[in-house]
């Protein structure tokens, strides 16, 4: 039971990874509900990776100081409603990798402060078509998912650094992309070919897009003047030179 509550006033990190906290079955899938009156104003960081919750928890909305939030490893694959709600000015990070999530609710999106998303190792097909308004996110971690395309907004954000797609199940990429963007991974998709778009990419230094079906590169591609690494193994090419310049 919470005894100490002046001590507990004080929480500004709390790391509760790796025990059985979110389980109905268990009766304790409203754990976080005791901590609201002591740390709900307090709370920065949020550490609930490795446990059974099958839903984010609605009592996460009521702690207003909260900047990053790690839910992965648990077994969430929706959000509720009431997420829509939650007042999460100040999240900057969130982890909710290695769950079960078929789709990413609009909630995300409107957090707006966020700088590092990580959904990678769920269930997704798409991102949400407002995904755009993220604009201070910088590093998206959506690998190993099912995503079948992308939305055209992700052109729209202005801070994006790297961004991993690989290990899904891509059959093209938007017409625009991010001029943002330095790292960009899209390995392990099905493309059949890249984005004129991409000669824009002039920040770009590192590409992944090897096991794909690229028969060959666009003729923008030697525009990426920044372009240091570049994989393109198993592909289905029968030319580079010209591509490069």
């Amino acid at each position: 039971e919470l005894e100490n509550e002046q001590l507990l006033g004080r929480i500004f990190e709390l790391d509760a990874r790796s025990n059985k906290l979110g389980n109905p079955l268990l009766g304790n899938d409203n754990v976080l509900s005791e901590l609201i009156p002591y740390c709900g104003e307090t709370l920065e960081k949020l550490h609930l990776a490795n446990n059974q919750f099958t839903q984010l928890p609605n009592e996460i909305g009521h702690f207003t100081a909260l900047q990053q939030l790690d839910m992965s490893g648990n077994a969430i694959d929706h959000f509720t409603k009431d997420a829509l709600e939650f007042p999460l000015t100040r999240l900057y990070r969130l982890n909710l990798s290695d769950n079960h999530l078929n789709s990413l609710s609009n909630a995300v999106v409107s957090w707006t402060a966020l700088v590092e998303l990580n959904v990678s190792h769920n269930r997704l097909g798409e991102l949400p078509a407002a995904f755009g308004e993220l604009k201070a996110l910088q590093v998206l971690k959506a690998d190993f998912n099912a995503l079948t395309k992308l939305p055209d907004s992700f052109s729209d954000l202005p801070s994006i650094v790297k961004a991993d797609f690989s290990f899904n199940r891509l059959s093209e990429l938007p017409g625009l992309l991010p001029i943002s963007l330095h790292v960009l991974r899209v390995s392990h998709n099905d493309l059949n070919a890249l984005p004129r778009a991409i000669g824009e990419l002039t920040n770009l230094t590192t590409l992944y897009a090897d096991n794909n079906h690229l028969s060959k590169l666009p003729e923008q591609f030697s525009s990426m003047s920044g372009l240091v690494e570049c994989y393109l193994q198993d592909n289905e090419l029968v030319a580079l030179c010209n591509s490069f310049g």
